[in-house]
């Protein structure tokens, strides 16, 4: 039995770089992109049209249920693991990742995988797809870019790597972060036991003997009195200073000045930064690869990240290229790029040199947001403890000194 052919409409660079459009007959997507791969061109985008009118694109409804599900980091990272195999194995994704979905576990994953399935076979490319199944933005960028450099299979498989060597310190800090929650918890059951019931008995205990209290124990008294009084207005309090803080801050510096501001804090800033370049660096390999020119490569990789001040940065280094001007000109100290990167993306050794280190880079960047995350999960659980249980002794001393006081006059 013949199989059924779908007209589809396409804009694609032929070997020389120049744009062709036009018509072509193909079983499905995945086939159409072959043909080309084989041709040496590069698929810009294409659409399925109607057998009726080759000129309108085809009305067929997909079912929108799949986009409700937000695929989680591990979800995405498994789904790109699959995609990797079946491209490198030359299969359809449509007919494999319906194969697949049919033997995972995961309910939200399978209907995601068949939601993408759906769309990949009435012909709508495979970023939009997973798109409207929930997959996070830059697991969309790494797939446009794959494609349009005609390596997807190894774009996915770095992406499906890199997630998984970032997941690797998550265990770690899940649980350190968890010891450290279950602390404060019982900390805070302990501070509430002592201001609500223990301080108003000590004060009660000190008016009847009548003794000079000593400023600690006074101090201590004072503000447990304030507390009981006063606990959510000063909740409120905290909560409102907070969000002023942030609206000016946010009004002053813009989302921008912002995010440079969190990659300047310790341990959180390097976390967050490391994480926006290490994206950066596999997105930018990638569009390289793929013959774009650095400037747009720059624009696309930075937008990619979701972090405006790598964005902001990337596109003031792709206006200094196209104005012929030096990076060495701006001061980087303050930027998202260090100096040593920005020298990194023009030192002369060619093309295939910057994907190379480029892919050293995003390692790099990995390993450190690793050891970030591995510190905090090493820093954060002692140092609370430490603060609640000092805490704690100061509210012990300040009720037991004048108890002390009282008998050394005695005595």
């Amino acid at each position: 039995m013949p199989e059924t052919l779908t007209r589809f409409h396409y804009t694609a660079r032929d070997p020389q770089g120049r744009l062709r459009e036009g018509e072509l007959d193909a079983p499905h997507a995945d086939a159409l992109v072959g043909e080309f791969d084989k041709l040496g061109w590069k698929v810009q985008s294409f659409r399925a049209l109607t057998t009726e009118d080759s000129e309108s694109s085809t009305s067929v409804w997909i079912d929108d249920s799949a986009a409700a599900v937000t695929l989680s980091a591990a979800e995405s990272a498994e789904l790109s693991g699959h995609m990797a195999e079946l491209v490198f194995a030359g299969m359809p994704l449509e007919s494999g990742l319906a194969a697949i979905a049919e033997e995972l576990p995961s309910r939200r994953l399978r209907h995601a995988m068949r939601g993408i399935v759906a769309r990949l076979e009435r012909g709508e490319n495979l970023d939009l797809a997973l798109k409207h199944a929930g997959a996070p933005p830059y697991l969309q960028a790494v797939v446009r870019a794959g494609s349009r450099s005609g390596t997807l299979g190894d774009a996915l498989e770095r992406y499906a790597g890199t997630s998984e060597a970032l997941r690797g310190a998550v265990p770690i800090v899940v649980g350190s972060l968890g010891y450290a929650a279950f602390a404060f918890l019982i900390w805070l059951a302990t501070f509430g036991f002592l201001v609500w019931i223990v301080l108003p008995s000590f004060s009660a205990l000190f008016e009847g003997f009548g003794v000079t209290l000593p400023w600690l124990t006074v101090a201590t008294l004072s503000a447990g009195k304030y507390l009981r009084e006063y606990a959510l207005i000063v909740l409120l309090a905290i909560a409102g200073l907070i969000a002023v803080v942030y609206l000016g801050f946010r009004a002053a510096l813009g989302s921008v000045g912002v995010r440079r501001v969190v990659h300047s804090i310790p341990g959180v800033g390097t976390v967050v930064r490391s994480l926006a370049l290490c994206r950066f660096s596999v997105l930018l390999s990638l569009l390289v690869h793929g013959r774009v020119p650095l400037p747009e490569s720059l624009r696309l990789a930075g937008d990619a990240t979701s972090d405006p001040a790598v964005a902001a940065d990337a596109r003031e280094l792709a206006n200094l290229i196209e104005d012929g001007s030096s990076p060495e000109s701006v001061d980087w100290k303050r930027r998202s790029f260090s100096h040593g990167f920005v020298r990194a993306l023009f030192a002369p050794y060619g093309p295939d040199g910057l994907i190379d280190g480029l892919q050293g880079l995003s390692e790099v960047y990995a390993a450190r947001v690793r050891y970030a995350l591995v510190f905090l999960a090493t820093i954060i659980p002692p140092s609370l403890i430490i603060t609640l249980g000092v805490g704690t002794a100061i509210i012990v001393v300040a009720m037991y000194l004048p108890l002390m006081q009282l008998l050394n006059s005695l005595a």
